[in-house]
């Protein structure tokens, strides 16, 4: 199946009652320039369609490029509070940007927006009506559906490690349900921000395995380790609600953290120059009930404020002549501790 102009088409990540499809088609509503909306539901006893799911079903669905426009866009269904009394399915808009000889990356990078229902067709005829003479990146952008956008999630293409720039990484570091995936993006996404879940292969739940992945080739061979990264251990997990019950009432932001880390190294200084060179990361944990990842994220990218203000003391932390918490440190498998002293 192709995507088309004259067809609307939903397709759910997640199993949608009866109920909820005829509510959400009633809030749509009815457009007699085109044929009624479709719902592809997802199958009941599945488990609910992940964000890799979610793009290899583009892949297969993606109209082609309407020239000289170099966006094309798919609607999908989803929720995040899955097993909540009462959940409410959204519609998320996802685009695709054709590769372009100044961003190679684009169509390695999907971006999602949440919509209303009631603008779900009007949406529909602008993706397939593109206007505008704005580019971005080198890419002929489509202004009547831009400027609707508010990007709350960034996918990456899953055979190609792909780190976007513009939202903040979040690396989950072991294995993990998509259950527990979705309950991490609530969770993060009570403070407004943009972020981009990325699953490390074989990770072993540790900062060390994700440094290894950061030095391996199937990494570097796409990508520059990032300055800045927000990580999610079992002790984020084990945090969290459960991911299958309705008991989120029963959770407070405070009782989760997540690791913030920011990359360090050591200066070498003379009268004529001054070299630094980073050797590792420094981290430590972040709860979301207080000064929150993102706004914390915001401030070591500005340089506003150092790592050492945004961490809180742990039980085997350390703290500093000052009575500052000390980052932890975590190197490049070519350093280590005793090679030299990180001093930021």
């Amino acid at each position: 199946m192709k995507l088309s102009a004259s067809s609307p088409v939903l397709i759910s990540l997640i199993h949608l009652s009866d109920n909820e499809i005829k509510t959400l088609t009633s809030e749509i509503g009815f457009d007699p320039l085109l044929e009624p909306v479709q719902i592809y539901n997802w199958p009941k006893d599945a488990v609910p369609a992940s964000r890799v799911d979610m793009w290899r079903i583009f892949d297969q669905v993606k109209p082609e490029f309407l020239a000289p426009y170099e966006q094309v866009f798919g609607f999908f269904i989803d929720c995040t509070d899955m097993h909540s009394m009462d959940r409410k399915p959204e519609i998320i808009v996802v685009d695709r940007r054709r590769q372009s000889s100044t961003n190679a990356a684009h169509e390695n990078i999907m971006r999602l927006f949440k919509i209303q229902s009631e603008d779900m067709l009007f949406l529909w005829k602008g993706a397939w009506n593109p206007t505008g003479r704005g580019t971005h990146n080198g890419c002929r952008e489509n202004e009547s559906i831009n400027r609707k956008m508010w990007t709350f999630e960034v996918v990456g293409n899953p055979d190609v490690p792909t780190i976007v720039g513009d939202p903040y990484p979040v690396f989950l570091l072991g294995p993990i349900s998509e259950y527990q995936i979705r309950a991490v993006r609530a969770a993060l996404m009570q403070e407004e921000g943009e972020y981009q879940f990325i699953t490390v292969p074989n990770g072993d739940g540790t900062l060390e395995g994700l440094v290894r992945y950061f030095e391996s080739p199937e990494f570097r061979h796409y990508e520059e380790p990032p300055h800045f990264f927000i990580a999610v251990d079992e002790e984020t997990l084990d945090a969290l609600p459960d991911p299958q019950e309705d008991d989120a009432e029963k959770w407070k932001p405070g009782d989760c953290s997540v690791i913030l880390a920011s990359a360090s190294g050591c200066t070498a200084s003379s009268p004529s120059y001054s070299v630094r060179e980073y050797l590792g990361y420094g981290y430590g944990r972040t709860s979301l009930g207080g000064y929150g990842p993102h706004s914390a994220m915001n401030n070591l990218s500005t340089g506003n404020m150092d790592l050492f203000e945004l961490i809180e003391p742990d039980d085997d932390g350390e703290e500093d002549e000052y009575g500052q918490c000390k980052p932890k440190k975590v190197f490049w498998s070519t350093f280590t501790p005793g090679d030299a002293v990180l001093d930021y």
